[in-house]
């Protein structure tokens, strides 16, 4: 029964596939959602974190971009270090500046 209820009460939702799109989605479209990004990432939290690093992945410079700075708006995690750290030998100078100049929340 305990099984059930868990399967049942289980997220549907690809939270990594979601994060991927809120972060790749075109620009004029991304401009639209600016505002609620933030606050959708918030409530994806850490179980979208694989979409982050499948955008710091991709060859577009801006996707990389706009990954890294919502990246910094998520708690700070091993795993938000290590993105930031790959972020900062990005091959593309504006990312890496980009990532040189975030700073952690969280962090103290």
């Amino acid at each position: 029964m305990v099984e059930d209820v868990l399967k049942d009460g289980a997220p549907k939702e690809d939270f990594a596939e979601r994060v991927f799109k809120l972060i790749y989605e075109p620009r004029t479209e991304r401009k639209l959602w600016r505002e609620n990004i933030g606050s959708e990432l918030e409530k994806i939290g850490s179980s979208g974190m694989d979409g982050f690093v499948r955008a710091m992945n991709l060859p577009h410079s801006q996707t990389r971009r706009t990954a890294i700075y919502y990246i910094t708006e998520m708690p700070c995690s091993q795993q938000v270090v290590d993105l930031l750290k790959h972020a900062l030998t990005d091959n593309n100078r504006n990312a890496r500046q980009y990532a040189a100049g975030t700073s952690l929340n969280g962090v103290e």
